[in-house]
């Protein structure tokens, strides 16, 4: 377990799941307000 615990606290690992983080959560913003073409004059 020890092992374990030291392999998640390496940095790749740490990076890999801070991009997926990140990625999903600008993921589910452009699902919930897509990006669009031309932006509306109010």
């Amino acid at each position: 377990m020890n092992y374990f615990l030291k392999y998640l606290s390496t940095p790749p690992v740490l990076l890999t799941a801070w991009l997926s983080i990140t990625s999903a959560f600008i993921m589910f913003i452009n699902y919930v307000y897509p990006d669009p073409l031309t932006f509306p004059n109010f």
